[in-house]
């Protein structure tokens, strides 16, 4: 449940921000209620900084893949 609720943090972040992201609209995405985010991650700047770590990581592990990655955040 954790790596849903990064996906769904990352793609909502990507299309309206990280400051205009809430916790209410990952649980809404996912169907369940903030208290079920929260029991995962203790803030929505957890979520931001697991996906700030799972990206870095993703970075190490392909660094010839660096152009589709910046295509890709537009």
């Amino acid at each position: 449940m954790r790596a849903r609720i990064q996906e769904v943090a990352e793609e909502h972040f990507r299309r309206i921000g990280h400051h205009k992201t809430s916790v209410a609209d990952i649980a809404s995405e996912l169907g369940m209620s903030r208290a079920n985010v929260y029991r995962f991650f203790p803030s929505r700047d957890a979520i931001k900084e697991s996906i700030c770590r799972r990206l870095e990581r993703y970075r190490r592990a392909r660094p010839h893949d660096r152009t589709q990655e910046h295509a890709a955040l537009g």
